[in-house]
């Protein structure tokens, strides 16, 4: 065959339809594995995402539920009465500030200095240490 022979169109045609088809046969199979992955997972998605929406709404309701239930049970003594739990008052009444004054004298009752805080926490507590 002489090689500056002119091919014919209809060989160029039929070489470029058989290299369409032996591609299409060759990529066929991983693009209806991705079509299908796709719509398998649209369909997963259809069914758990308003199931995730549910099981939210009961998850949340049941959290609810249950910390109410636990308050009510804590809050529950026998006898009802209110507790004092110890904590010091902000502000003590002013019956209570005159029982401290006449308490500690050696407190003023005034903003002081860091010094003078040492000195003062020094007399009212080192004679509860008996190290000290």
């Amino acid at each position: 065959m002489n090689p500056r022979a002119k091919s014919s169109g209809k060989t160029v045609l039929g070489a470029g339809a058989l290299a369409a088809l032996a591609c299409a046969a060759c990529c066929i199979g991983p693009i209806l594995g991705l079509l299908g992955a796709v719509g398998t997972a649209s369909a997963v998605g259809a069914f758990w995402v308003p199931a995730l929406a549910v099981f939210t709404v009961l998850a949340l309701a049941g959290t609810v539920w249950v910390l109410r239930r636990r308050r009510r049970s804590a809050c529950r003594t026998e006898q009802s009465a209110p507790v004092d739990p110890g904590f010091p008052t902000p502000a003590p009444r002013k019956e209570t500030r005159g029982r401290l004054r006449r308490a500690h004298p050696e407190v003023p009752g005034e903003i002081i200095g860091q010094a003078r805080a040492v000195e003062l926490g020094d007399q009212i507590f080192r004679p509860l240490f008996r190290n000290g």
